[in-house]
């Protein structure tokens, strides 16, 4: 195949590339000399006007600072916290979940009603007086009236506290010095440290640790919970599990840390949940069969049937995740299924693999509600995921960093960044993936993925900065660079990748500057990329194309494109890949 130049765009109609022949022979005039710019990030344009990629010096969300370049650093230490110590974006430094205070009660807002608790007193009498404490949290609750304040002491209590029916206050004295260590299953409660059941509306739980037996806390047909400055640890079920099967139920999470639980560290299952400056921390995998550890899930309610996975999409949940560290957790750091999600201000780092299989490993999963089984993946078409994502950062992820299939995400002042190989043969390690969820990935009827990428960087991918299959995308004033070979067979390598398969697959690049593609620095297989202003540079091959599935790859040129190296000063031209364009993941994995 020789190699065609990119043809621009002339009186409004669209000169297209299609698969080349020896006769193919058209050249495209140089484009115009570029105007310098004042800012040297910033992109030059044929019509003299500049545009800076990335995102802005002024655009960084709260916790984060710029790096000087296209993208934002979060403020955090230099090395993980270690047990029981958190941070979160803007702090530098480890601290304690909550400062203990002095004396007998701390810093808990005492008064003439507020029941007390103090595990060491032995003096008998107990009717919940700060002279006559109760020893038992669950004594204390049962006595108290709606909305007390339960004053809890410094101790060890190995109880499994139920709050349901009257809404109660329950405050320690600092997650250091009051310990709620579960026991067991307590009446209509699973087993739990603490249960906040039916009808216990507006219940608040503060500056006390939960561990042991069974889920850290549990909710279910309550609404307007908090939880604040809590410890959950070393559970043997999820760390915190919000579910509606008893009725609505809405949590919020704040300044909490989440760490060591099994399963799960955050549970939204058809509820509405705020998790906001807090930390989920090392989950680690189901003990029965060594899947999951994820640490924060956010799902529609479904079932296994005959028909394979059905979900009661009236049942979607809801959340918000903001300024907050999903850190070193397993297969995914943040997932939602067939619900609504919103992430802000957030990093998401060190996802881990699957330990069953060593496969998986995303930072953040938007996509359909689907289950694994014996014959492959089954989804649930009905159950589509939106997701908006904004000031966040993913990091030293595994598979993708951002795996969006058969959903919708929209992506703003985004990093991707170290993305890394995930499986025993190490493919995969892309930035951003936008797939449809079709009969091989478990939905009996296709259903498109769609993703909006404005003001972002991708940086250090393998296999592919960006990669689309089937699916609708469009990237704007973004930068995506350096993008590695896949470790596997160190092929690819290219900042941009849109493939037909199995579906027709559309990507518009707009303002964009693709930097450093160890292979294409866009690739397209079969499918339709419509350029403008985007500056490919230092890219073994600028732009490839081959067709495929029976459709020609087709480059529309909207104007001012230009590729170069080490400047981006010269014109585009379309060559053959002459390779199979890379595989889909499966959301089974």
């Amino acid at each position: 195949m020789i190699a065609r130049m990119l043809v621009a765009r002339i009186a409004a109609v669209s000169v297209v590339l299609t698969s080349c022949t020896s006769s193919d022979t058209e050249t495209a005039p140089l484009p115009p000399v570029l105007p310098a710019c004042s800012d040297p990030l910033a992109l030059p344009l044929s019509d003299g006007s500049c545009v800076r990629p990335g995102i802005p010096p002024d655009g960084c969300a709260p916790g984060f600072v710029h790096d000087g370049e296209y993208g934002c650093e979060p403020i955090l230490p230099e090395a993980t916290c270690p047990p029981g110590l958190m941070a979160v974006p803007g702090e530098s430094t480890c601290r304690a979940v909550m400062a203990c205070g002095q004396g007998r009660w701390g810093d808990i807002s005492v008064d003439a009603s507020t029941k007390y608790v103090d595990g060491a007193y032995t003096g008998g009498q107990n009717d919940g007086s700060e002279a006559h404490p109760w020893t038992t949290i669950s004594e204390a609750v049962a006595a108290a009236p709606a909305g007390a304040l339960i004053a809890i002491a410094e101790g060890t209590y190995m109880e499994s506290v139920v709050v349901d029916y009257t809404p109660v206050r329950l405050h320690g004295v600092c997650p250091e010095k009051v310990s709620i260590v579960g026991q067991g299953a307590v009446g209509s409660c699973p087993a739990a440290p603490l249960c906040i059941g039916f009808g216990a509306h507006g219940t608040e739980v503060r500056g006390v640790a939960l561990s042991g037996v069974g889920v850290g806390v549990t909710m279910s047909g309550v609404e307007q919970v908090l939880v604040e400055q809590v410890y959950v640890h070393d559970t043997s079920g999820m760390g915190v599990a919000v579910e509606d099967a008893l009725g609505p139920t809405s949590l919020t999470l704040r300044g909490s840390l989440v760490e060591q639980a099994n399963d799960v560290g955050v549970l939204v299952l058809g509820s509405e949940a705020l998790i906001d400056a807090s930390v989920v921390r090392a989950t680690q995998p189901r003990t029965a069969d060594q899947k999951n550890g994820w640490g924060i899930d956010i799902q529609v309610a479904c079932s296994a049937s005959s028909s394979g996975q059905m979900c009661e999409t009236e049942r979607r949940a809801n959340a918000i995740v903001r300024d907050s560290l999903i850190e070193q957790n397993r297969d995914v750091g943040l997932r939602i299924a067939g619900s609504s999600g919103q992430v802000e201000g957030s990093v998401v780092r060190e996802t881990l693999l699957r330990e069953s299989d060593q496969t998986g490993g995303w930072g953040i999963g938007v996509g359909m509600a689907c289950a694994g089984t014996a014959t492959g993946p089954t989804c649930d078409p009905r159950a589509t995921a939106d997701a908006t994502i904004t000031g966040s950062l993913v990091e030293r992820s595994r598979g993708a960093a951002l795996m969006v299939m058969g959903s919708t995400s929209v992506v703003d002042a985004f990093v991707a960044r170290d993305t890394l190989p995930s499986g025993p043969t190490q493919p995969f390690g892309r930035g951003i993936n936008v797939q449809d969820c079709d009969a091989e990935q478990g939905c009996a009827v296709s259903v498109r993925g769609l993703a909006t990428i404005t003001r972002s960087l991708v940086d250090r991918s393998h296999e592919a900065g960006v990669l689309v299959l089937g699916a609708d995308t469009t990237m704007e004033t973004s930068v995506v660079r350096v993008s590695k070979p896949r470790v596997s067979d160190q092929l690819y390598g290219a900042g941009v990748v849109v493939i037909n398969s199995p579906a027709p697959a559309d990507m518009t690049l707009s303002q964009n500057l693709i930097q450093d593609s160890a292979h294409a620095g866009v690739g397209n297989f079969g499918a339709l990329v419509t350029l403008s202003a985007t500056h490919i540079r230092c890219a073994a091959f600028a732009l490839t194309g081959d067709p495929f599935n029976d459709q020609d790859f087709i480059f529309d040129d909207r104007g001012n494109n230009h590729c170069g190296c080490p400047t981006a000063d010269g014109a585009c031209k379309a060559e053959g890949a002459g390779l199979n364009p890379p595989e889909a993941l499966d959301p089974s994995q």
